[in-house]
């Protein structure tokens, strides 16, 4: 029951009937629903003996608290930081009721092939209102530029809700091709076409057509992840050559081209310099949470920036350290020592959630995505496998491993710098 409520409010939330039908607006569905789902998993928690173990849930409590001190800090109103607390509450239940639930691979293909279907149904609204053969609301018509400076009109598809803008859109396909991975099974492939090939093909389609660059970016990253996954170093290298003509091409799918000196670049680079400022300013508190456009007219266009500029360093740490804990221990699982049928499912479910979240993390630096739906979605099933793990009794490979918590330092550090070094290239003041 709490995994079919599950299924059903992620179902909700990334359609958005609320939008398609504004009169159930005023009920708070979606509040209810969250609610609901949470006391019946508990039951499920309880019956699974859910150890909470992993360190992503006292991360994602601090997260939490981290949230309302820094709006408290920055409009002294403790109204607002309640606020930010029940917003993040929300994010904490999607971990839970996904964790929860997600006992069994079998759930996590369930659950990957519903964000598959999700997919497929946008896509396929889109695909119609660029024909003008549906609503057109699943379609966004903008300006841009072209790599020569000339004003170009471009249309791209976008869903509703947490999807209506084209990028955050691209960001959710990409990551839903990625789980889709968990659902392919060797020597069926019939299967394989029905549930993989054929809606991730679908998927790809989406994604070119939100001529999202960064969303572009990842699948060429995703596909250089698979053929590295294959062919080892080999792959490596075809995949560098193939990314090289895919960048050189994604002009001419896209209508948009990737340059520091273009538009939307340029602004990009202007925020990501403002959100510096913010951090020289208050390096323990950041302006607040979601107070970066209170400070900026335009927000990051990077979810790592966005974190840091309204966090803070001690919270950026602890969003950062979230997503790097569970990319570290969904790939330690893929590699894990076993070699009976249901371990090596587990450990290629593990892969390819591993693929998702590299997915988010490779997008998120061209989206003010930090607090998106579906990260912690992709959080809740790095718990769950990892959970998963310690039941069947996986051992880690014999080795010594760098610490999530070094890892995350060190990985901030590298933004930081990263960030510092390429604003000086292009000519901003320290």
């Amino acid at each position: 029951m709490g995994f079919a409520l599950t299924l059903f409010y992620l179902f909700s939330t990334f359609l958005t009937p609320a939008q398609i039908m504004p009169a159930l607006l005023p009920y708070r569905i979606m509040l209810i629903l969250l609610l609901l789902t949470l006391v019946v998993s508990t039951f499920t928690m309880l019956g699974s003996r859910f150890s909470f173990k992993g360190p992503q849930l006292p991360l994602l409590l601090g997260l939490v608290a981290d949230c309302a001190l820094t709006v408290l800090y920055a409009d002294k109103w403790f109204g607002g930081a309640m606020d930010a607390v029940l917003d993040l509450l929300f994010l904490v239940g999607i971990v839970l009721m996904v964790a929860w639930n997600v006992v069994t691979v079998s759930r996590l293909r369930v659950l990957a092939l519903l964000l598959a279907g999700v997919g497929v149904i946008i896509t396929t609204q889109g695909i119609l209102g660029l024909e003008h053969f549906g609503n057109e609301q699943f379609v966004m018509h903008e300006s841009d530029q072209d790599q020569g400076g000339q004003a170009i009109h471009i249309d791209r598809i976008i869903g509703l809700g947490v999807l209506n803008d084209p990028n955050d859109l691209g960001q959710f396909l990409l990551v839903s091709i990625a789980l889709l991975g968990c659902c392919w099974k060797k020597g069926n492939p019939a299967g394989n076409l029905l549930r993989v090939v054929l809606p991730g093909s679908i998927m790809v389609t989406g994604v070119l057509l939100t001529r999202s660059r960064g969303a572009m970016l990842g699948l060429l990253v995703l596909i250089l992840l698979m053929l590295h996954q294959k062919m080892g170093k080999a792959g490596s290298v075809v995949g560098g050559v193939a990314g090289v003509a895919g960048l050189l091409g994604m002009t001419v799918l896209t209508g948009r081209g990737i340059s520091m000196s273009e538009g939307s670049a340029a602004g990009r680079l202007d925020a990501w310099y403002a959100g510096l400022q913010m951090l020289k300013g208050s390096p323990v508190f950041g302006v607040g949470f979601q107070r970066f456009t209170e400070h900026n007219p335009i927000t990051a266009h990077n979810s790592y920036m966005l974190a840091l500029a309204e966090l803070g360093v001690p919270g950026f740490l602890l969003w950062l350290g979230i997503i790097v804990c569970s990319v570290m221990q969904t790939r330690a699982v893929s590699k894990a020592a076993g070699g009976t049928e249901p371990q090596d499912e587990l450990k290629h479910a593990a892969r390819w959630v591993y693929f998702a979240l590299i997915m988010f993390a490779v997008t998120a630096w061209f989206l003010s995505r930090s607090y998106t739906t579906i990260l912690y979605v992709l959080i809740g099933c790095s718990v769950a496998v990892v959970e998963m793990a310690r039941k069947s009794g996986f051992v880690e490979e014999q080795k010594k491993r760098l610490s999530w918590a070094f890892a995350t330092a060190v990985s901030a550090v590298m933004f930081v710098v990263s960030v510092y070094v390429l604003l000086r290239i292009r000519g901003f003041s320290a």
